[in-house]
This record gives structure tokens, C-alpha cells and sequence, in this order.
């Protein structure tokens, strides 16, 4: 495909580069990993930074089925037997791609000059901001709609009852529920429940959004998920692969110097690790 030249970027003024790697280094990284749930469920969401990866944008891994064989006497070997019994043991290969996300802004450069001190700072927040959305819903569909999303509840009225199975479902597959995802108004309909989360450090996403504790595990509270569901996490829930981290970049016009433009972007992507980890209930309401 032919470049189109009119969204060419190449360098600005040095007071536009300059706001930009101010921003960079004080504001950018902070604004959008306090923005993403993914990245701040640790345990749960195993992040994989391979930013030298050359033009693979493939990460493939193998997970560990442990042993296959079901058979009740696998391991029992009678006096009279000259040899043991023989027990599998599996593994299966997956995979993630990470894709490219990237968008834009471009302003005039009389506004720029003339307002720089506050047009800039927003326009480099808002791209943040609106990248890190789509980053967090990416990662909710995934976890909501996933081919491997085990579902604990469905159909059924909510209660406290009700909202336990699913971490009984994975206690019984010998995974421990490490966080809750539920919607306000969900979170609300169990707020006497809840135990302090408690919540220590100088982690601003879950200071704001870690609203409690329930069977032990870490209630957060988010609008990802909407009412009425409730999606649990165990540890190696999803696998994040990320080959580029956020950048910003600006540039003045090729064809004219009337535009500035400002551009965000980002390689990632997200799959489901181990089925047991990644549950969800439906219910209808109470």
C-alpha cells in the first residue's frame, strides 16, 4: 500500500518534543498502567515483555497438562508383577499474537503555540487514556468470552450462596481464586459481606478499585463487567504478551507546516492460559 504523505510523521519544533517527552517521563506510563486491570491483577495475568523479538509477533509457549493417566491403579504394582505400570505425562503447545495499536491526533500549530501549556498535556492524556479503554476491553472480552471460560452459575437469582460457587468450582480443580471482577452495582448488592480489602503500597489501581475481599479472594470493582456477572481469576488466568510498550511520537505535517500531529501506540495481546483459572457466572438478579 502507498504511504499517504499528508500522515507522514517526522520531527516538530523542539518545544512540542520537548511537552511530549516531559509527558513520557512523568505522566504516561503511570496514567495508563493505573488504567489497566490486566496489568495490575498480578498472579492472575502473567505479563510477557519481549521487546526485541524481531518480526515474529508470535509468543508460543508450552503449558504443562501434568499426568494423563486417570486409571484408579496406575501406580499400584503387585508382588508378583515384574514390572511397573507406565503413566503419561502431557503438554500442549499455545500461542498469542500481539497486534499493533496506533492512532493520532493532529492540531493546528497557531493553537499549539498559543495554548501549548494546556492543549498538549490533554491531547497526550486523552490518547492514553482512550488506548488503555481498549486495552481493558480487549481484556474483559477475553475473559468474559474466551473459548476456555468455564462457567460456575448461570440463570439463577444472585446471592451470596450463589456467587461462592465459582470459587468452589476452582478450589475443586486445585486452583485458588485470587480476584473477583464485578460491576458497581453488583459490588454494591454484597457491600455488607465484604472484607476490608486492605489494600497496602503505592499501587493507585488497587488502592481505588479493590473494594473488598470475599472467600479470600480480592473483590475489584469495575465497569468492564456488568451487573449481574461475576468473573473469577486464579493464578495463570491469561497470558499478556507485550512487544512494544506505549510510545508517543510527534511530527509536523510533510506537505505543510499548519498541523502537528501526535500519535500513541502499542503491541500486545492477550489468551487465555489454563481454563480453570478463568470462570464466570451469569445470574439474573435478586
Amino acid at each position: 500500500m502507498a504511504t499517504d504523505v499528508t500522515k507522514t510523521i517526522k520531527s516538530g519544533d523542539a518545544g512540542i518534543i520537548s511537552s511530549v517527552r516531559e509527558f513520557w517521563e512523568n505522566q504516561l506510563q503511570d496514567l495508563i498502567y493505573e488504567e489497566s486491570i490486566s496489568r495490575n491483577l498480578v498472579g492472575a495475568v502473567q505479563m510477557v515483555k519481549q521487546y526485541g523479538q524481531g518480526y515474529d509477533k508470535v509468543l508460543r509457549w508450552t503449558r504443562s497438562k501434568g499426568i494423563t493417566t486417570t486409571a484408579a491403579d496406575r501406580y499400584d504394582v503387585a508382588n508378583n508383577d515384574l514390572e511397573m505400570n507406565q503413566v503419561e505425562y502431557g503438554t500442549e503447545e499455545l500461542s498469542v499474537s500481539a497486534d499493533h495499536f496506533a492512532g493520532y491526533v493532529a492540531e493546528k500549530v497557531d493553537i499549539l503555540r498559543d495554548q501549548e501549556g494546556f492543549v498538549v498535556p490533554n491531547i497526550l492524556s486523552s490518547l492514553a487514556q482512550n488506548l488503555a479503554e481498549r486495552e481493558n476491553t480487549i481484556f474483559s472480552t477475553l475473559i468474559q468470552t474466551g473459548a476456555d471460560v468455564i462457567t460456575a452459575a448461570s440463570n439463577t437469582d444472585i446471592s451470596i450462596v450463589e456467587l461462592r460457587k465459582g470459587v468452589t468450582a476452582q478450589r475443586v480443580d486445585n486452583v485458588k481464586t485470587l480476584y473477583m471482577l464485578m460491576h458497581p452495582e453488583t459490588v454494591q448488592t454484597f457491600a455488607d459481606e465484604m472484607l476490608p480489602a486492605n489494600t497496602i503500597g503505592d499501587n493507585n489501581f488497587l488502592r481505588n478499585n479493590a473494594v473488598g475481599s470475599l472467600f479470600g479472594a480480592t473483590v475489584i470493582e469495575t465497569t468492564y463487567v456488568p451487573a449481574n456477572v461475576v468473573v473469577y481469576l486464579a493464578r495463570d488466568a491469561v497470558k499478556f504478551y507485550e512487544r512494544m510498550p506505549y510510545t508517543l511520537t510527534n511530527g509536523r505535517d510533510n506537505i505543510s507546516d499548519l498541523y502537528v500531529k501526535f500519535a500513541v501506540e502499542a503491541r500486545f495481546g492477550m489468551g487465555l492460559d489454563r481454563a480453570e483459572s478463568c470462570r464466570k457466572s451469569t445470574f439474573t438478579g435478586n
